[in-house]
């Protein structure tokens, strides 16, 4: 397989061309803080105006400028510095993407990250290569700045009667998100089995926020949101879906990076995902970074109408990944109110219930978040964990996939606005 790969690479030229990896905005003086215990008042306020890499049970990775560090210690005084500089933790990690880009010998594919234009050209010529069970849609929809989203699927043997969806790259910062989603596709492709196929379509997004994803790569690399113009730039794509937009865990603030938007659903990018919803069976929202396998409900503590279905499947994906793949790589299976509450998600659309005791519209919506578990390296994970990431998961999306193809689902699935 990584033959082809590094055929592919070098036929569309990639590989040759080199990078050098400039930016516009920069991290001087810039901290990563582990913060622990703060109240829950103090907690949405460090989620509204801080930039929150990552929520635990007892603690949060915060990214703090110099003139917030006051503000900081003033909400939860028991901190730790965990990254001393922000600055030269991106520079690294843009020196250590140049040098494999830039390297004279053959560069396989899931060995570095690429351009949107790139990872296009990538699903396109996965499709070409594979008519029979694959399809390319290069234009599912545009963006807010007008780039392509695009559709990658690979269908089944027989009379389709589940339909799946994996969405990528919604926060533009978690560039492990889409290279898992590309070396997964991959994979299920050279690993077609129509057993495990039968009667199913899966449909990947590769990258839903890709006006975000280009600007991370030319501008600011810890950049999240999309790319709406304001005062204050971009919308958290993943606080805008319709199923109960704005009502916690979201900030009215343009400037926030958890910033819902002026209106349920009033971003490009959601529409087109919210479109692509409909008819689906599951749905699966890739990001990172923590390790965790979440599930619905994100704004309530009561179960979800499939609870024990939801929880029981994670606790087995949770496991697959920790005894499979040999890496021993540990995920959390738990609700995503266990971090912090949400509202407006992706996962949330994607299950569909607009409270606990209503069915859903579709039937399963998780959320994965990938590695790394810390701050170091944080969204900056070197590009040699790409394959070790999507290795580890193939034990688990095999539970995935059998579950829906032996489960009947007599959820009134199908997906619709509330």
């Amino acid at each position: 397989m990584l033959s082809r790969i590094v055929l592919l690479v070098c036929v569309l030229g990639f590989a040759a061309a080199g990078r050098s990896f400039e930016r516009t905005e920069y991290f001087h003086g810039e901290q990563v803080w582990t913060c622990v215990g703060p109240s829950q008042e103090n907690f949405q306020k460090i989620i509204d105006e801080f930039d929150v890499w990552r929520v635990g049970d007892e603690d949060l990775d915060i990214r703090v400028k110099p003139h917030q560090m006051k503000k900081l210690m003033s909400l939860t005084g028991n901190c730790t510095v965990v990254v001393a500089d922000v600055e030269k933790q991106v520079a690294d990690h843009q020196a250590e993407l140049a040098a494999i880009s830039n390297a004279t010998g053959p560069v396989g594919w899931h060995d570095e990250y690429h351009s949107l234009a790139e990872i296009h050209s990538f699903y396109e010529q996965l499709a070409r290569s594979n008519p029979g069970r694959t399809q390319w849609n290069p234009k599912l929809g545009l963006s807010t700045q007008g780039r392509d989203i695009t559709m990658f699927s690979i269908v089944g043997s027989g009379t389709i009667t589940r339909n799946l969806l994996i969405q990528c790259g919604i926060h533009a910062r978690e560039w492990i998100s889409g290279a898992v989603c590309q070396w997964l596709a991959e994979y299920w492709v050279t690993n077609y089995s129509d057993g495990r196929w039968a009667n199913t379509r899966l449909n990947i997004i590769p990258i839903v926020n890709p006006d975000g994803y280009e600007f991370s790569r030319t501008n600011n690399r810890l950049w999240r949101k999309n790319r709406r113009p304001g005062s204050c730039v971009g919308v958290d794509l993943n606080r805008n879906y319709p199923v109960m937009w704005g009502r916690g865990g979201s900030s009215t603030d343009p400037c926030s990076d958890t910033y819902m938007g002026p209106s349920s659903g009033s971003e490009a990018e959601t529409s087109v995902s919210v479109q692509a919803l409909r008819g689906v069976d599951g749905a699966l929202d890739m990001h990172s970074y923590s390790q965790l396998i979440l599930r619905p409900f994100g704004f309530t503590r009561e179960n979800a109408p499939d609870e024990a279905k939801l929880n029981s499947l994670g606790l087995g994906m949770r496991n697959s990944i920790l005894n499979n793949g040999g890496y021993r790589t540990s995920f959390t299976n738990q609700k995503s109110i266990d971090l912090y509450v949400t509202t407006g998600t992706f996962e949330g659309q994607a299950y569909g219930s607009s409270g606990p005791g209503n069915r859903p519209t579709s039937c399963l919506g998780q959320t994965i978040e990938l590695r790394p578990a810390t701050a170091t390296p944080g969204f900056q994970l070197p590009p040699n964990q790409i394959i070790p990431s999507g290795t580890e998961l193939v034990g688990a999306f095999n539970l995935w996939f059998d579950y829906f193809r032996d489960n009947n689902l007599a959820n009134g699935c199908g997906g619709r606005d509330f």
